[in-house]
């Protein structure tokens, strides 16, 4: 009886490895297919991305050699915030990251991996949000220059001594929305920087207000004196 009962045990042991031993292989070579494909297309995808890089970081190397591009306000911003010529560069690693994003997302949603890849996928889904972030920024740090020079010119057959004044706080207020309109688009705190956009506007509006009246009292005196003249000889 014992004989049997351990003859049985072997003879279930036996079925038993076997069953795994074939699961295993069977999930083994389901699995070897999407590796390979999985690892080709990190190869091929990295191979890529390398080479779109280069040609991103060549094409901005020329585009920044011609005159057009010295010309542009854009080139202008770079050398006032002393960005070396190493800003194709900078570019160029940003493309290759993107692409490379891309490239471990589908290697991994074809992998099975769909943890990873979906939060692979989540962080390719805020990038234009921050690329819109830029843009936008790099749009006020041009604009405020631009507003800072027409506030200076205007105010300066008014006020000279009160047009650098005048023209730095417009910059920083320019600056200070387009900051603020930049986070903005990242989603972040937007109660928040609704509520610091109208303390921003109301500070402006009084440190204009101080500015030209404490700059300009003697340019106003004069001009009121010339109008209280002119009425009392009419």
């Amino acid at each position: 009886m014992d004989n049997v009962s351990f003859a049985t045990s072997i003879n279930n042991f036996q079925q038993s490895l076997a069953i795994t031993l074939t699961t295993f292989l069977s999930s083994l070579l389901s699995f070897l297919p999407r590796l390979l494909a999985s690892l080709v297309i990190l190869f091929v995808g990295i191979t890529l991305s390398r080479w779109v890089k280069n040609v991103v970081v060549h094409t901005l190397e020329k585009l920044r050699g011609t005159a057009q591009a010295e010309k542009t306000p854009l080139q202008s911003f770079l050398k006032n915030a002393e960005i070396t010529s190493k800003i194709e560069v900078l570019i160029g690693g940003v493309v290759y990251w993107i692409l490379l994003l891309i490239v471990l997302q589908t290697s991994m949603s074809v992998l099975g991996l769909s943890v990873i890849s979906t939060v692979l996928n989540q962080i390719l889904l805020y990038i234009p949000n921050v690329f819109s972030a830029l843009l936008v920024i790099l749009f006020g740090v041009l604009l405020a220059g631009i507003a800072e020079t027409v506030v200076k010119g205007a105010v300066k057959t008014i006020d000279p001594r009160g047009a650098r004044v005048m023209g730095t706080l417009t910059s920083y207020f320019v600056m200070g929305i387009a900051i603020m309109a930049g986070i903005s688009e990242l989603g972040i705190a937007q109660q928040f920087i609704n509520t610091l956009f109208t303390g921003l506007v109301a500070a402006f509006a009084i440190a204009i207000g101080l500015a030209f009246g404490l700059g300009s009292k003697e340019t106003v005196a004069k001009i009121m004196d010339e109008w209280y003249m002119r009425m009392k000889k009419s």
